[in-house]
């Protein structure tokens, strides 16, 4: 088959979506296909090198870093793709190079397959200061954009069920995006790893960071190193902390997790999610957890002197974690507060299986329940 990718970016530097195009394009190669791509440049220039167009294009740093606008839609690149007439297009992104994609599909008669790689309510603060706002705005573009696509490929469950959320409508199949692992199983020596911490000016009792993704702004590593910082002086004062918590009240609490400030049940489009449910459980548990709600606030405690919303704040973050991911097609398992993990279901199944444990009959009190 012959077969066009679209995509924004295709360059030297180390990006998601370029990683996973080049994996894609050896794939297809190896199993006998043809495989063109057309992308933005990095230029004021069009030109070819090898499989891969490049149409020129005016930077658009003061929206987004590294973001650039092609200001060709008809040129003779476009036209020799045109030519060449593919069987089908593989569109990677939805907004600049998604015109190439449809301008070729029109005159071709090729079928879109456009696979779903960026979250875009995780970076549209970036450009519209209301999260709200911003998460309806994608919400809106992203079903517009894509009402004319044959299918879409979405990375995991959570972006199908974000998709579905949207109002997309589209055959959806989810095909996680393969990394090549050959990389990342090669070891060297000890002698080769002090050899490299010498060359970097690394002392050996240094703790070592590795990232194997593009160093964008908005993946906030400043703020990932300093956490992980913290996270190490933290586990220095973790132990005595929740010590004297046992010895206080009898119970670990971990009121340092607690989140500052009042909680409360927010409007639930200011919630992360990959589903209805998974959002609304987050109001419901931020609204047991509101002043006006709660028994005692900062011990979770929402009614009856012993009616906890989970035991203590690690498993308070933790149950959110999973709830900002949970799918219309996955289930959540919660035991006596602690969140045991998300497991596959289907679309009837619970979103959320609670089981508590309770006292009765003659130890139904106080004394025992502690």
């Amino acid at each position: 088959m012959k077969i066009l990718i679209t995509t924004d970016l295709y360059t030297t530097k180390t990006n998601g979506v370029v990683t996973s195009i080049r994996n894609l394009t050896e794939e297809l190669e190896k199993k006998g296909h043809e495989v063109r791509i057309i992308s933005v440049s990095r230029k004021m220039r069009s030109y070819r090198e090898g499989n891969v167009y490049y149409i020129k294009s005016l930077p658009l740093g003061a929206v987004y870093p590294d973001v650039r606008m092609p200001v060709s839609y008809r040129n003779k690149y476009l036209r020799e793709l045109i030519g060449w007439k593919p069987d089908v297009i593989h569109s990677q992104c939805e907004y600049f190079s998604y015109q190439f994609a449809g301008y070729i599909s029109r005159k071709t008669g090729a079928p879109i397959v456009h696979t779903y790689h960026t979250l875009y309510e995780q970076y549209v603060t970036y450009v519209i200061p209301s999260k709200r706002l911003g998460a309806y705005l994608v919400a809106k573009m992203s079903k517009l954009r894509l009402r004319n696509t044959d299918a879409i490929v979405a990375p995991t469950r959570k972006v199908e069920g974000v998709l579905k959320n949207y109002g997309v409508e589209n055959p959806i199949y989810v095909v996680p995006s393969g990394i090549a692992l050959d990389q990342h199983k090669q070891r060297i020596t000890p002698e080769e790893r002090r050899e490299g911490r010498a060359a970097l000016g690394i002392p050996e009792d240094h703790t070592v960071l590795i990232n194997l993704g593009r160093l964008g702004t908005e993946k906030n590593l400043p703020e990932v190193i300093e956490l992980f910082s913290l996270a190490k002086k933290h586990h220095e004062k973790l132990a005595p902390e929740f010590m004297q918590e046992l010895r206080e009240h009898g119970r670990i609490y971990g009121y340092r997790f607690r989140p500052q400030g009042r909680l409360w049940g927010k409007p639930i489009d200011e919630y992360q999610g990959a589903c209805i449910e998974g959002k609304a459980f987050q109001v419901m548990i931020d609204n047991n957890l509101d002043f006006e709600v709660a028994l005692y606030p900062y011990e979770l405690v929402t009614y009856g002197e012993t009616g906890q919303v989970c035991q203590n704040w690690m498993q308070y973050h933790l149950i959110k974690a999973y709830l900002k991911v949970l799918t219309d097609e996955q289930t959540l398992v919660i035991e006596s507060g602690h969140p045991v993990g998300l497991f596959r279901s289907h679309k009837l199944a619970p979103r959320v299986i609670l089981t508590n444990g309770l006292m009765v009959g003659l130890f139904d009190n106080q004394a025992d329940f502690n």
